[in-house]
């Protein structure tokens, strides 16, 4: 999801991309024997005599059990619902990240997380005119994301909410709206909404696995409510839970012993 980020926190890497990381788990994969099939997706999955089938469009597979890890991949950004925001998607609204080009732009990151603080970052870094706006009084991202995005030129407007967004052939302005229901008008060129995402259910709702906050339910072997079919990473922490590669890696070894 986030390929050029920089991850300091997952041993014993201590400067490493998403991508950079991923490739490692890979060619790991690849060298204990693992076959990993590219550019292809189970069309649907379905259970005959204590096998499980799952059926792509080049090829059938059986499996006397499924792991789910699905990560972030079946899941799709929350959106404002504002007026404007369909309109203007992908000509000048974007989500989770940042347009190719932000050099001497006003951008409007939208969000108080993780993603929403690096985002503002990283354009405040590329000569971009920051704003963030949040619908909290405090930022949830990690401290020192905060303290680094104080200490640049990010204008950051707290306790409110973006409520339209307007121009003719491109984004010309916004306006917000705070808890005291003062509305502001500020000129942007681009939005970057980064208030969190919401799953994709079409996967889970074929598979009729149990779904609670937009994540798989497991029991303590990782399994998830049909015997069989278990789930690890990101797919089965709930809202409000940790979100860390370290977690994800840790409940995929619970999994694989479950199995």
């Amino acid at each position: 999801l986030y390929p050029d980020k920089k991850i300091s926190d997952y041993p014993p890497f201590s400067d490493i991309t998403g991508c950079q990381l991923a490739q490692k788990m890979l060619q790991h994969a690849q060298n204990m024997g693992a076959n990993i099939l590219l550019q292809t997706q189970a069309e649907m999955i379905a259970h005959k005599d204590k096998l499980f089938i799952l059926q792509t469009i080049k090829k059938e597979y059986q499996a006397k059990s499924i792991l789910l890890a699905l990560g972030m991949g079946f899941y799709q950004p929350k959106q404002l619902s504002v007026p404007g925001e369909a309109e203007f998607t992908n000509k000048g609204i974007w989500y989770q990240k940042l347009s190719p080009r932000v050099v001497g732009k006003k951008i409007v990151i939208v969000g108080g997380g993780d993603t929403a603080v690096e985002t503002a970052i990283a354009a405040a870094e590329q000569g971009a005119s920051v704003t963030v706006i949040h619908r909290s009084d405090k930022l949830r991202a990690l401290e020192k994301s905060v303290e680094k995005a104080k200490s640049l030129s990010i204008s950051f407007y707290m306790s409110s909410e973006v409520s339209g967004i307007y121009g003719s052939d491109r984004i010309e302005w916004i306006d917000i709206i705070n808890e005291k229901g003062t509305t502001t008008k500020l000129s942007a060129n681009e939005v970057i909404v980064c208030i969190g995402m919401e799953l994709n259910r079409i996967l889970t709702q074929k598979l009729g696995v149990k779904v609670d906050q937009q994540a798989i339910v497991v029991d303590q072997d990782m399994q998830t409510s049909i015997t069989g079919i278990f789930a690890c990473g990101d797919i089965i922490v709930p809202v409000g839970k940790y979100k860390r590669i370290s977690v994800a890696v840790g409940s995929a070894a619970t999994a694989v012993n479950g199995v």
